[in-house]
């Protein structure tokens, strides 16, 4: 079983995710996901902040969509799935690190 699998294992419900990248710049980076108690891994990704607000990230071949809230409330979503809850808040290194809240998968990229 593979990570984005695992990221959303509480959630079976599909969704669709409205609007589109559109015209929005893609940044090449590199990204960071890990589980709970592991040390995170470092994959490439790009990653888009459409005009609609919200992150969307492309990793290992799968689309995950954040949005984040002022609060520290985000709502993560893996290849057009539902959205399940989570939080986020900036890491020590300067990036965005959100975390499932039911799976305690993260997720780390640059703003």
């Amino acid at each position: 079983m593979n990570i984005q699998t695992l990221l959303l294992s509480s959630t079976l419900a599909l969704g669709s995710i409205f609007g589109t990248i559109g015209s929005a710049e893609a940044r090449s980076a590199y990204c960071n996901i890990g589980a709970p108690g592991d040390s995170a891994q470092t994959v490439y990704c790009d990653h888009y902040l459409p005009s609609t607000g919200n992150h969307v990230v492309y990793m290992n071949g799968s689309r995950f969509e954040f949005n984040l809230y002022d609060s520290g409330r985000a709502e993560i979503s893996v290849d057009s799935q539902s959205f399940v809850p989570g939080t986020w808040q900036y890491h020590s290194q300067g990036g965005i690190q959100v975390t499932n809240n039911s799976s305690g998968y993260f997720f780390i990229f640059e703003r």
